[in-house]
Formats: C-alpha cells, structure tokens, sequence
C-alpha cells in the first residue's frame, strides 16, 4: 500500500501525458533502472486512466515496449508489477461500466473479464468447480413411491377405479 502512496504523491506532480508516450531509448537499450521501473510505474497508472483505449495491451504499443520484456522487467520491478494489476483493475471497471452503458457488447466484455479482474476469475473457477462436483455427484436418483389403500369410513365414500357411473359411490 506504500506504492499506492507513493504513487499518488507522483501523480500530483506529474503533468498531463501525451495520448502516446514513447521512451525511445528503450527501444535500443531494453535494461531499465529502478527510477525508470518506478516512473514507468506510475506513467502506466496515468496513461490507464486517461487512454481511450478498450485493451489493455495497448500500453505496448502506446509504450513502444515490447511485452515479453515488459514481463521480464514486472518479475525484477516489484512496483512494475502492482502497477500492472492496478492497470488491469482499471481497464475492468471502464470496459463493465462500457459494457452497462451499452458501448460496448456485454458478452465480450464479460467472456474477457476474468482477463482483467483476479477476483471475478477466482469466481469463475469456483462456480465451474462447485458444476463439475454436481455433475460428478451420484446424479439423479429414481425414487418409487407407493401410498397404502385409505381405509374406508363414513365420512368420505371410496370411489371406484372405472368411474363409469354415479352408482359407485355407497
């Protein structure tokens, strides 16, 4: 939670970002230093909330960074890597909100969803658990049920199985 601080604190003096930032040295050199992991970091956060973008892949375009070392760069850069979910958290309430607008299609976005949102997949793997467990089950039981002959009294006459006439009744 103390990057979280620390990144709000960033943010503050951080001036509006271009819709496309470019770290053109990467491009040539892809070693990166804990400042730049750290300033990437929080750039990453401040492009997600203001990109217009629908996947968030698009930061490695938009980036100029390729993904497998972005990947390379998140298991060294702790800071990158919580960045990266925050990212993801965002781009989730944007594409559920888009899709509860009806700008974007709600079946998309929920397929894709458990991309974006850990918790919403942690969901999803235990309803697909709890199905296969049901199915697994001993399944569905015949049961045979038979009544006993009411007895006969007074009060409510028995009627006879052919039913053809008035005179079964006593």
């Amino acid at each position: 939670m103390r990057f979280l601080a620390e990144q709000e604190d960033l943010n503050r003096n951080l001036k509006d970002l271009s819709r496309r930032t470019v770290w053109p040295e990467w491009k040539l050199n892809l070693h990166i230093t804990p400042k730049d992991a750290k300033r990437l970091a929080h750039e990453l956060i401040i492009w997600a909330k203001q990109t217009e973008a629908v996947r968030v892949t698009t930061a490695f375009a938009d980036f100029s960074i390729p993904q497998v070392t972005f990947n390379k760069w998140a298991l060294q850069f702790p800071e990158l890597a919580e960045s990266w979910e925050e990212v993801k958290r965002i781009f989730a309430e944007k594409r559920e909100r888009g899709a509860l607008e009806g700008r974007y299609n709600a079946s998309i976005v929920l397929a894709t969803l458990p991309l974006y949102d850990k918790e919403y997949m942690d969901h999803r793997i235990q309803m697909a658990t709890l199905k296969a467990q049901e199915k697994s089950g001993p399944g569905q039981t015949v049961v045979n049920v038979s009544m006993d002959k009411m007895p006969k009294t007074d009060v409510v006459p028995e009627k006879a199985l052919g039913g053809t006439s008035g005179d079964d009744y006593d």
